[in-house]
C-alpha cells in the first residue's frame, strides 16, 4: 500500500483564488502584480531536449523537446527535425490527464514486439499524474512506424490530433518506476522499481524484441509490462539498486547501490544467462583507491560501445581524491588502465582537472566530459582513436548563443551520428534554448593555445523555433564572491546587484535545496527578475556547506550532527554583508527564502536570526526532521538518513528534534510566507501547516498556500503564477514597505 499523505483541509479557513490554490490568510493578489510578472513568466518558459529518437523514415532521426507554451497549464512534448534550418516544431502531446501531471523522462527506443508486431521507434515515457512522484511507464509510438496497425487499446490516451499513440505499461500508482536503461543492442532494457517493497529499489529486465508475450496485433486489451527482477531481495527489506550500463555483448550490467549522495558503491552482475543469475552482484573495489569506501561515490558509469573492448568501463569517481574524476577501468583484469582527469600528481592523469567532472558521455570514437569549475561548465572531448587519441581537448563555442554559460548536450548516437549534438543553452539572460552543432569538422581542426593546451571551436546554430521569449527587462550579470564563515570556511555566493553596486539596496538571500545542489548563474528563483528590476533588490545565492561542486569534504561538512553549521553560514553571511558590503547592500533590510532544503534553511534562519531579517518565504520546507524522516516516502528514507541522520537512533533522534524549526518555532518573530504541495510525498504538508499555525497562535503574521495536485515543487501555470504574485504582495507589505498596494 502507498503511504498516505492526506491532510484534512476542513480545519482551515481558506479561499480559492483559482481551482489549484487553497490560500490561508493571503489577501487577494492585485491584478497589477500579476500583469507586472507576466514578462518575467514569459521569459522563464524555456526549452529542453529529451534526446534524439530513432526514425526509420529519416536517417538523422528527430529530437524530442520539452516546453510549456503560454496557454498550457503543464509542459508539452514537441518534435523537431535535426536540421536547424527547417524551422519546424510539432506538438505531439495533446492528452488530458489533469493538470498535475509531470513527465519525468522520455527514453527513445528502437522498437518493441510486445503486441505481436514490430512497433519501430517511439519512446517510453515516465509520467506521474498528481505530484506524488509514483511515476509509471507509458509507450509512445506511431502507426506509420509499425508493421501492423494496432486497434484502439483499452485505456489508450486520447492524444488527437497528434499521430502519436500512447498506452500505459504499468498500472499501480503505489509503485515507482524509474531509471529506464536500454541495452546498447536495444533488444531489452533495465529499470528500477519499488514493486517488491516500498523501501526496496530493485532492477528489472524487460525484453523489447523476441518478447514472446501472449498478445496478438489484433488485441485491444491493456498491457502490463512483463519484467524479471535481476537483483536479489534484501534481507532487511531496504536496498536501492540502480542500473548504470550494459556491456555491448550483453554479458554484464554495472550497478550502484545508492546509499546517499556521497556513498554509491559499485557492483557488477553477470546477466549472460538471465535464467541462472548469480545470487548477488559482485562488489567492485577500485584498486589503489585512497579514499574511504563508505565515503566514495561512483556515477556516470559506462561500458565502451566498441566491440573490440566491450568490457572497458568509464567511471566518474572520487575514490582517488576530494573531487570526482574520470578514469578507465578494465573489468576483465580488474585494473585501472588510465586516470583521465584526476588532480593528484601521483596518478599521472592525462589532464589534471582539480574540480568535479559532473557528467561524461562515452561514444565509439570519443569521450565527452563536462567539468564543474566553480559553478561554470567546462567542456572537453577525448578522442579514443585517431591522431589525437587519448588527448583531452578543450571545447570552445562559436556562433549564435556562444556567449551562454551552460551548454548541455544530447548526442545523436542512436542514428550513427555521434558527433551531431543538440545543446541546451542557458545563461543569466536566458532560461534555455536549443542549438545544433557537429563536432566532426571541429575535430579535424584541433588547435593549440598559448599555454600549449589543445582546443577545438564548435560552431552553434540556433533552433530558432526552440528559443525562449527574449527578456523584455534588464538582465544583470552575476559575480561569484567568497566570504569566511564562523569557522573560517570559505563559502561562495552568486551575487546580483540591480545597479552594479552603485546604490545601497535591500537584499534577498535565496538558499538552494538539496542540500547537495549548487547555485550557479543558471539557478534563479522565479521572481528573480522582478526583485532586481521592480523592487531594486539585490539577490544573493549562497552555496553553504553541503553544496556540491567544491569537493567531497565540503559536501559532507553539514552531515548529521553538523546540520546547523550550514545555518550558521547564513548568520555569518548576514554579518559579512553588514561589515564588508555596507556601501552597496542594506544589512537592515534582508529577507531569506528557499525551496525544499532551502525551505528548511528559511525556517531555521528565522528561528535564529529573526531580529536580523525582515521576513522569510519557505516553499516545501522541512520543519521537523524526525517526522520528515519517519514519514517521507519509504523509497527515499535510507538515502535521506545517510545525509541527515537516522532518527531511529535515540541520540540522533534527540539531536534532530532539538534543532528542528518546529521545536523552535516560538523564536520566530518575523513575518512568514509558506507554500507547499498538497501531494508532497517528500515533506508532508502537515509540516507547513504546523509552522503556519505556531506563528499565528502567537500573533506573528503568517500566510499559507496549499497547491492542489502539486508535489515537492510546482509545475502548473496557474499555481506558478499565483505563488509568484502572492510572494510579491507579501514582500510589498513586509519587506519593500512604501510600495503601492
Amino acid at each position: 500500500m502507498a503511504q498516505s499523505f492526506a491532510f484534512d483541509f476542513t480545519k482551515l479557513n481558506y479561499t480559492t483564488p483559482n481551482d489549484k490554490i487553497r490560500a490561508v490568510g493571503v489577501p487577494d493578489v492585485p491584478q497589477r502584480i500579476l500583469d507586472g510578472l507576466k514578462k518575467y513568466e514569459d521569459s522563464s518558459r524555456g526549452y529542453d531536449a529529451y534526446g534524439f529518437e530513432h526514425n526509420s523514415h529519416n536517417g538523422r532521426g528527430t529530437i524530442l523537446v520539452d516546453h510549456r507554451p503560454e496557454d498550457a497549464q503543464v509542459a508539452k512534448v514537441y518534435r523537431m527535425p535535426v536540421d536547424p534550418a527547417s524551422g519546424e516544431l510539432e506538438k505531439i502531446t495533446y492528452f488530458d490527464l489533469g493538470t498535475g501531471r509531470v513527465i519525468s523522462s522520455i527514453t527513445p527506443i528502437k522498437g518493441d514486439d510486445w503486441r505481436g508486431t514490430l512497433r519501430s521507434g517511439g519512446a517510453i515515457m515516465g509520467m506521474d499524474v498528481d505530484g506524488k512522484e509514483f511515476f509509471q511507464f507509458w509507450r509512445m509510438w506511431e502507426d506509420s512506424e509499425s508493421e501492423t496497425v494496432i486497434p484502439h487499446i483499452d485505456g489508450e490516451l486520447d492524444n488527437k490530433p497528434s499521430t502519436i499513440r500512447i498506452e500505459r505499461l504499468t498500472h499501480d500508482d503505489s509503485i515507482r518506476f524509474t531509471s529506464l536503461l536500454p541495452s546498447q543492442t536495444e533488444d531489452f532494457f533495465l529499470f528500477s522499481s519499488t514493486e517488491d517493497g516500498p523501501a526496496e529499489w530493485h532492477v528489472y529486465m524487460t525484453r523489447l524484441t523476441d518478447s514472446k508475450t501472449d498478445l496478438s496485433s489484433s488485441s485491444t486489451a491493456a498491457f502490463d509490462l512483463p519484467r524479471t527482477r535481476i537483483t536479489a531481495k534484501a534481507t532487511n527489506g531496504r536496498v536501492h539498486w540502480d542500473a548504470s550500463s550494459v556491456s555491448l555483448d550483453n554479458k554484464y550490467v554495472l550497478l550502484t547501490d545508492i546509499k546517499g549522495e556521497t556513498y554509491r558503491p559499485l557492483y557488477v552482475l553477470d546477466i549472460s544467462d538471465p535464467a541462472a543469475l548469480p545470487a548477488q552482484p559482485e562488489r567492485l573495489i577500485l584498486p589503489g583507491a585512497t579514499e574511504r569506501e563508505e565515503e566514495t561515490s561512483h556515477s556516470w558509469i559506462s561500458f565502451s560501445p566498441d566491440a573490440a573492448t566491450p568490457h572497458l568501463v568509464y567511471i566518474i569517481t572520487d575514490a582517488y581524491g576530494d573531487f570526482r574524476s574520470t578514469l578507465v577501468f578494465d573489468l576483465d583484469s580488474r585494473t585501472v588502465l588510465r586516470h583521465i582527469t584526476a588532480s593528484e600528481p601521483s596518478l599521472n592523469a592525462i589532464r589534471a582537472i582539480p574540480w568535479n567532472i559532473k557528467r561524461h558521455v562515452v561514444l565509439k570514437d570519443m569521450l565527452y566530459m563536462i567539468a564543474n569549475i566553480d559553478g561554470q561548465n567546462a567542456h572537453y572531448v577525448m578522442p579514443i582513436s585517431g591522431a589525437h587519441k587519448h588527448e583531452v581537448i578543450d571545447v570552445k563555442f562559436d556562433g549564435d548563443g556562444a556567449d551562454s554559460s551552460s551548454f548541455y548536450p544530447s548526442f545523436n548516437g542512436k542514428n550513427g551520428r555521434a558527433y551531431e549534438i543538440c545543446y541546451r543553452l542557458a545563461s543569466y539572460r536566458s532560461s534555455g534554448g536549443l542549438a545544433y552543432a557537429d563536432l566532426g569538422p571541429a575535430l579535424e581542426r584541433v588547435q593549440t593555445d598559448s599555454e600549449g593546451k589543445s582546443f577545438i571551436v564548435v560552431t552553434l546554430k540556433l533552433y530558432k523555433q526552440a528559443q525562449p521569449v527574449a527578456p523584455a527587462f534588464k538582465t544583470v550579470p552575476p559575480k561569484v564572491i567568497k566570504f569566511k564563515s564562523f569557522d573560517g570556511l570559505e563559502v561562495p555566493f552568486v551575487y546580483y546587484h540591480p545597479c552594479e553596486g552603485k546604490k545601497r539596496v535591500p537584499v534577498n538571500i535565496e538558499i538552494h535545496g538539496g542540500p547537495s545542489w549548487q547555485s550557479t548563474s543558471l539557478r534563479k528563483s522565479r521572481i528573480h527578475g522582478y526583485l532586481i528590476n521592480e523592487l531594486e533588490c539585490a539577490v544573493l545565492y549562497p552555496n553553504v556547506r553541503g553544496s556540491i561542486g567544491y569537493g567531497r569534504k565540503y559536501m559532507m561538512a553539514d552531515d548529521v550532527y553538523l546540520r546547523e553549521d550550514s545555518v550558521k553560514d547564513i548568520g555569518a553571511f548576514i554579518d559579512y554583508i553588514g561589515e564588508h558590503m555596507k556601501d552597496e547592500l542594506d544589512a537592515g533590510k534582508i529577507f531569506v527564502s528557499g525551496e525544499s532544503y532551502g525551505g528548511f534553511m528559511t525556517f531555521a534562519c528565522l528561528t535564529h536570526y529573526s531580529n536580523k531579517l525582515a521576513c522569510g518565504l519557505a516553499t516545501c520546507g522541512i520543519a521537523d526532521w524526525v517526522t520528515f524522516l519517519s514519514n517521507t516516502a519509504a523509497h527515499r528514507q535510507d538515502n535521506r538518513r545517510h545525509e541527515y541522520g537516522d532518527e531511529t537512533d535515540p541520540d540522533v533522534r534527540a539531536f534532530l528534534q532539538r534543532i528542528s524549526p518546529a521545536s523552535n518555532a516560538d523564536k520566530i518573530t518575523a513575518p512568514l510566507w509558506i507554500a507547499h504541495g498538497d501531494n508532497d510525498t517528500r515533506v508532508p504538508f502537515e509540516q507547513a501547516y504546523f509552522m503556519y499555525d505556531s506563528c499565528v497562535k502567537r500573533g506573528i503574521h503568517a500566510e499559507l498556500i496549499a497547491c492542489v495536485n502539486e508535489g515537492h515543487g510546482f509545475n502548473q501555470k496557474s499555481v506558478l503564477e499565483y505563488v509568484s504574485g502572492s510572494k510579491i504582495l507579501f514582500l510589498e507589505r513586509f519587506f519593500a514597505k512604501g510600495s503601492a498596494v
